[in-house]
């Protein structure tokens, strides 16, 4: 109910709403349906439960299932504001950790989050679970390298890769201009290319035996520091 409140608020439009027959009567369904018919004609279908455990992520401990339309994810329709935060998960490969990278995206107020190179479905139900529904209220887009190094050079974003052997730390990076953060796959991280098209590289420090850190932690320690810097920098 947690997911499907937030892609109703997102002005999601939701087709078919399935709801468990014991909880169809229940106000906050009938609220959610009627937020969902504010921007589409979505039908209720009460169903049993081994209807609805059938077609559930999560087996017996759904409410409701809906079936929605999938929206546009093109780069060109992200905003560009000034000082733009985006956090770009190039070639990333695990659902879980596409959904919280855009958990933490919302959390911090990016800009939007960038899929390049795309590995995982942005759709897949553990995305949408991971995430906590804000997959519904990030921006969203997807493409490929070029385009992208072509959008972030028109629009003076510089493009921040992580690598452990980077010169400069995470912390010692100025983040306070539009700044774009690289996050590769959980198996090899960032490719040449990437390194090549990055205009910057920063490390997070490591003291044990592992050579790298699960990738949306990383994601979620640099947004943070990002989120630091600029309110250090409005609050003076």
């Amino acid at each position: 109910m947690r997911e499907l409140q937030r892609a109703a608020d997102a002005g999601l439009v939701v087709e078919t709403l399935f709801v468990r027959e014991q909880q169809s009567s229940d106000q906050s369904v009938l609220e959610l349906l009627a937020k969902f018919r504010e921007t589409a004609e979505t039908h209720a279908v009460s169903v049993g439960d081994s209807v609805l455990n059938a077609i559930s992520y999560r087996g017996d401990s759904a409410e409701a299932v809906a079936i929605a339309q999938t929206f546009s994810l093109e780069l060109h329709q992200l905003p560009t504001p000034k000082n733009a935060l985006f956090l770009v998960a190039a070639g990333l490969e695990k659902p879980g950790n596409l959904g919280s990278i855009l958990r933490s995206a919302d959390a911090v107020g990016a800009t939007g989050v960038i899929i390049c190179d795309q590995v995982t479905d942005l759709f897949n139900p553990n995305v949408v679970r991971s995430s906590l529904g804000t997959v519904f209220c990030v921006q969203v887009a997807r493409t490929t390298v070029q385009p992208f190094v072509r959008w972030c050079v028109k629009h003076n974003i510089a493009l921040v890769a992580t690598s452990p052997d980077a010169e400069t730390m995470y912390t010692d990076f100025d983040y306070r201009k539009s700044t774009a953060i690289l996050i590769g796959s959980e198996l090899g991280g960032l490719d040449q290319s990437w390194m090549e098209f990055a205009t910057e590289y920063v490390r997070l420090p490591q003291k044990g035996f592992a050579d790298s850190l699960n990738a949306a932690m990383t994601a979620n320690a640099i947004l943070f520091e990002v989120i630091r810097q600029r309110d250090c920098a409005s609050s003076n």
